[in-house]
C-alpha cells in the first residue's frame, strides 16, 4: 500500500492546486479508515465469532451473504492485481515492459495463481510477514533519507527532481479523480479484509483491532510522507511511476535503488500469491456456511476449489 496508494492518488493532479487535489482524497481516505475502525470495533464487541458473510446472511438473507462472499473474493482478486501492477511498475525502470504490457500482466496473474495448486507450506505466513516488515523498514529509510536531503538542499534538489520523473501531463480526468479517491480508501478496505481470519475456530475469528491499528498507523504515516516528499521533490503531474521508486532513483546510488526495485518486485509477487492462497479457504468456509454447495466444503474437494481459483485468475487476467 505504501507504494501503490500514493501513485494512484498522484495520477490526477494538475499543475494548479496540487496540494488541495492531493489533500482532499487523502483526507477522505483517512475519514473512511476511521469509520471502518469504528465499525470493526463494534463488530468485535457485539458479534465477535461470526464471519461478516454469516452476519449479512442472518440479517439480510442468504443471497446477500453470497454477495458479501463474492465481494470478499473480488477484494482479494483486486489486491492480487495491484500486486502485479506494482511488479510491472518497478520493472519499467530496468526493462522495456511497456511494450509487452498487453500479455505480460495476464501471464503474471496466471503464473502467480499456480502455487494454489499445491498445499501452502506452514512457514509461508511467517515468511510473508517478515517480507512485509522488512519492506516497510526499507521504504521508511528511503523516505527518511529523502526528507533529510530535501531539508539540507531543497532548492537544487527540487530542480533536479523536476526532470527526473516520466511525464503524466494531461491525465486530469474524472476517472483518474475517482481512482484517486478509491485508492485513498484502500487502507480502510485492507483493515476490513484482514480483520477477519479464515477457517479458524470462532473464538479466534476476529483479529484484535489494537494489533491491526499498530500495523496500519505506520503504513498511513508512510503513505502521507510519501505524498509529501513526492510533492516537494517532483512536479506531481509529471509523476506517472511508483513514487517510492522515483524517489529512490533520485537520492540513492544505483546499487541501492536496485535493492528497492527488487523489494518492490518481491512484495508485489508475495501479495498476489498470498491473496490467491486465501481464495480456496474462503470458498470452503462459504460452503460450510451453506452459502455455496456443501460439497465444496469437504476437505477432499480441494481440486474443485483450486479449479475455481484458477478460473478467477483467468478472469482477472482478461479483465
Amino acid at each position: 500500500m505504501i507504494a501503490i496508494v500514493p501513485q494512484i492518488i498522484l495520477r490526477p493532479t494538475a499543475e494548479t492546486d496540487v496540494s488541495f487535489r492531493i489533500f482532499v482524497p487523502a483526507f477522505f481516505g483517512f475519514l473512511v479508515f476511521v469509520l471502518s475502525v469504528a465499525v470493526l470495533h463494534q463488530l468485535n464487541l457485539v458479534i465477535p465469532r461470526k464471519t461478516s458473510r454469516k452476519i449479512v446472511s442472518d440479517y439480510l438473507g442468504a443471497s446477500m451473504g453470497v454477495a458479501q462472499g463474492a465481494a470478499q473474493i473480488l477484494a482479494y482478486a483486486i489486491l492480487g492485481l495491484l500486486g502485479i501492477e506494482l511488479v510491472f511498475g518497478a520493472l519499467r525502470f530496468v526493462l522495456p515492459v511497456d511494450l509487452y504490457r498487453a500479455w505480460l500482466i495476464p501471464v503474471l496473474l496466471i503464473v502467480t495463481a499456480l502455487p494454489t495448486l499445491f498445499t501452502r507450506p506452514q512457514w509461508a505466513p511467517t515468511v510473508i510477514t517478515w517480507i512485509s516488515h522488512l519492506t516497510m523498514i526499507l521504504f521508511a529509510l528511503v523516505i527518511g533519507i529523502a526528507l533529510v536531503m530535501e531539508m539540507l538542499d531543497a532548492g537544487i534538489f527540487g530542480m533536479e527532481a523536476a526532470s527526473a520523473a516520466p511525464s503524466n501531463a494531461g491525465n486530469y480526468t474524472l476517472q483518474a479523480q475517482v481512482e484517486s479517491f478509491l485508492a485513498a480508501c484502500l487502507p480502510a478496505a485492507a483493515i476490513i479484509v484482514l480483520g477477519e481470519r479464515i477457517l479458524v475456530t470462532p473464538e479466534y475469528r476476529r483479529v484484535r483491532l489494537r494489533r491491526n491499528i499498530k500495523v496500519f498507523i505506520p503504513v498511513m504515516i508512510l503513505i502521507a510522507l510519501t505524498l509529501y516528499v513526492s510533492v516537494i521533490l517532483f512536479h506531481p503531474y509529471q509523476l506517472s511511476v511508483v513514487p517510492i521508486m522515483a524517489i529512490s532513483i533520485l537520492i540513492l546510488p544505483t546499487w541501492a535503488w536496485h535493492i528497492v526495485l527488487v523489494a518492490l518486485v518481491i512484495i508485489g509477487i508475495t501479495l498476489t500469491i498470498s491473496c490467491y492462497w486465501q481464495l480456496p479457504r474462503i470458498l470452503r468456509e462459504m460452503a460450510l456456511e451453506n452459502l455455496l454447495p456443501r460439497k465444496l466444503g469437504v476437505e477432499d474437494s480441494i481440486n474443485a476449489r483450486r479449479f475455481i481459483v484458477l478460473t478467477i485468475a483467468a478472469l482477472n487476467a482478461i479483465s
